[in-house]
């Protein structure tokens, strides 16, 4: 995240000063999701695919990292559930399944 930034703050982010904090990656990605067609770039100095196609590319991994983050959390708390004897049914809403069946289909972990 550290490099994002730093783009951003190199393409001149009109909204840098609300640039959120390095613990906070969801509202990173918002952030740099909602501004990263703003950004402007000397292309005196800089190939603008330099900073916004790397900013593209390293926002695309950390989408993928928070995706494996959320399938892990997600694990733990079904775990968690089942652990006090939770029945599988009552994950359904959660796990966007309507029945036992689809339930049982679903990878775990």
């Amino acid at each position: 995240m550290d490099r994002l930034r730093e783009l951003y703050q190199v393409g001149g982010d009109p909204e840098f000063e609300r640039f959120p904090a390095f613990d906070e990656l969801l509202l990173v990605l918002r952030h740099t999701e909602r501004t990263a067609s703003k950004l402007k770039v000397d292309t005196a100095k800089v190939d603008p695919k330099d900073v916004m196609g790397e900013a593209a590319v390293i926002r695309a991994k950390l989408w993928q990292y928070l995706r494996e983050q959320a399938d892990a959390g997600q694990l733990k708390a079904i775990e968690s559930g089942r652990a006090v004897g939770m029945p599988w049914c009552s994950f359904n809403e959660a796990l966007c399944v309507s029945t036992n069946t689809a339930l049982s289909r679903r990878p775990r972990g």
